[in-house]
């Protein structure tokens, strides 16, 4: 989606075109899409978690309730795939969306858990080497870190939810980011290079 500075608006409309005899409506689509994520975001905005509903014999089956945070950000993910054509044809639309990832990997570098492993240093105590791995663990992942029982060892164990308080700022933190870029897709549909609010739109 980074596109060279020189690209201008008047370029040839014919990529994102199509047939008028076609029943395709690109207008319809980024409608649909754009109330899928209004409705998203209307949800409360909490982290997955399980819950607990009876089946038909009155037995407690446990189910996952996604977290409402990422199915948001999910979808407006999904909106801006589908305005790509018209966001490489807005030079700044193209910037805020060049801001937003820069702005994606400074809050994944904060918070993500960096793996690392259990090592016998040369003075014969034991610490921590980090094996370069990155990630944002899930709620409730498990995270390996030193045997309590023989902290003066090679042994470690693996502690469940010991990175959760992280992983729900850095998810709250991202609903922010996506606040702020799901308006900026709203302007562009509204601005005079799209306009798919006016009467009739359709592609």
């Amino acid at each position: 989606m980074i596109e060279d500075e020189n690209i201008i608006d008047e370029e040839d409309d014919n990529e994102q075109e199509y047939s008028p005899k076609s029943d395709f409506s690109k207008a319809l689509i980024i409608a649909n899409a754009i109330t899928r994520t209004a409705n998203s975001r209307g949800e409360e905005m909490i982290e997955g978690y399980f819950n607990f509903k009876f089946d038909k014999d009155g037995n407690a089956v446990k189910v996952w309730i996604p977290d409402a945070r990422k199915i948001f950000c999910s979808n407006v993910d999904a909106t801006i795939q589908l305005l790509s054509p018209e966001i490489i044809k807005d030079k700044r639309m193209n910037k805020v969306i060049i801001e937003f990832e820069k702005q994606k990997n400074i809050l994944f570098q904060t918070y993500c858990y960096k793996e690392k492993r259990r090592i016998e240093l040369p003075n014969g105590e034991y610490g921590w080497e980090l094996t370069g791995s990155k990630w944002i663990p899930k709620i409730d992942e498990q995270i390996e870190t030193e045997d309590p029982i023989a902290p003066r060892s090679l042994k470690t164990t693996y502690e469940k939810g010991l990175y959760n308080n992280i992983i729900n700022r850095y998810w709250d933190n991202m609903l922010q980011l996506y606040d702020k870029i799901f308006a900026e897709i709203n302007l562009l549909i509204g601005s005079s290079n799209v306009n798919y609010f006016k009467k009739g739109s359709r592609y």
